[in-house]
């Protein structure tokens, strides 16, 4: 694999935004329900990328030391998704090469993303264009 051109529009650190759901009477998509959601995804110029997206208002643990019960577990679980690993751009398409994630499933899958980009906004849709993602470029504050 070689690495990502180095002219690459997708380096640097987006903000997730806001996502829409195609088709909402398709039983097949299925997006986290959370009305209030945050994110991020980032994309390094040596190849590698991740991202987290996760529910903003999830609760706490009742426990301050990383204790938790099991429910608390299973809600953090299904308020969050993360994975990271390597990419290829290719023009109006990014895979995603999951070497991490959360979801275990996934681990060694390419995961292709359709990808628009328009200035400062990135939408990055699944192949079945059901839920794009829309994400903002975050600028370091001397920008």
């Amino acid at each position: 694999m070689t690495d990502p051109d180095t002219e690459c529009p997708l380096i640097g650190t987006w903000k997730l935004v806001g996502w829409d759901i195609v088709d909402p009477d398709d039983p097949t998509i299925s997006p986290p329900p959370w009305e209030h959601k945050q994110g991020q995804i980032m994309y390094s110029a040596d190849g590698y990328m991740a991202v987290q997206m996760s529910n903003a208002e999830r609760a706490p643990f009742a426990d301050d030391n990383y204790g938790a019960t099991d429910a608390e577990r299973i809600q953090a679980y299904n308020d969050f998704i993360a994975y990271c690993g390597r990419y290829r751009w290719e023009g109006d398409r990014v895979i995603h090469i999951v070497e991490q994630s959360e979801y275990p499933n996934i681990i060694g899958t390419e995961q292709v993303r359709l990808m628009t980009l328009d200035g400062d906004r990135l939408i990055l849709n699944n192949v079945n264009r059901s839920i794009p993602l829309t994400w903002q470029r975050v600028r370091s504050p001397e920008s």
